[in-house]
This record gives structure tokens, sequence and C-alpha cells, in this order.
């Protein structure tokens, strides 16, 4: 739950930090550690969708869900775009801004997800008081 606002501050930490880029030793174990943390959560998001999604309509879920992935080939346009007009700086604030956003509202859904593992079937039967 808190992985991605550490991820964030590392990327906050990278962009605020600009002598630390020419210095391999330093920057490629923090890339890799942020990289990490950021990456560590879509197996449990995607285990967590699965779960509240029919079986019927889970391969149009997962379709859905890798059409978003999609998004990284736009985001290196703007991405490029922002470095070419503003610099490596702007990018690192932006991506960690959206990031944030995205992460505060991820929160949001956490009372959805219930703290113990029980089948959505046992779920529903539980709400309905079966």
């Amino acid at each position: 739950r808190d992985g991605p606002l550490i991820g964030i501050t590392l990327l906050l930490f990278i962009a605020t930090h600009t002598g630390l880029w020419t210095v391999p030793a330093a920057i490629v174990p923090l890339y890799i550690c942020r990289t990490s943390i950021m990456n560590a959560q879509y197996p449990i998001q995607r285990s967590i969708l699965m779960d509240y999604v029919p079986k019927a309509t889970r391969a149009r879920w997962a379709s859905v869900e890798s059409v978003t992935q999609f998004g990284w080939s736009g985001s290196a346009a703007v991405g490029g775009f922002l470095i070419e007009r503003y610099g490596f700086q702007t990018t690192f604030f932006v991506t960690a801004s959206m990031q944030l956003v995205g992460w505060l509202c991820s929160l949001l859904l956490l009372p959805l997800v219930p703290r113990k593992a029980v089948s959505v079937v046992a779920a529903q039967e539980q709400q309905q008081g079966r």
C-alpha cells in the first residue's frame, strides 16, 4: 500500500539531486530500487481485478488492461517533448505528480478489497445475508 509512495519519493529525490545523475554507482541502484518498488504492485492489482471480474468477462477486462499499458508508447513521445523543451528534471516531476494522483485515487478503492482471503462468491453471499 505504501510502496508507490516510497517509489514516488525516490523519483522526487532523483529529480532534485541532479548531481547523482552522473554517478552510476549511486543512480543505478537508486533507479533499480525505485523501479522495482513501483512495479511490484502490478501482480497483486491484476489478481484483485480478476477476483472481482466474472469469469465470463475476464478476457475482456484483461484486454482492456493491456490497452492501458499501450499508454507507455504515448508517454514516451510526451516525455521526449518535455525533455527537449524543458529538460529531464521536468519529466521526473511530471511523472511523480501523475503517479501521486494515481496512487491517491487507488487508495479510494482499498475499502472495497476484503482484508481476508474470501472467495468472491462467498463475499457476495455474505452481503446478501445467505
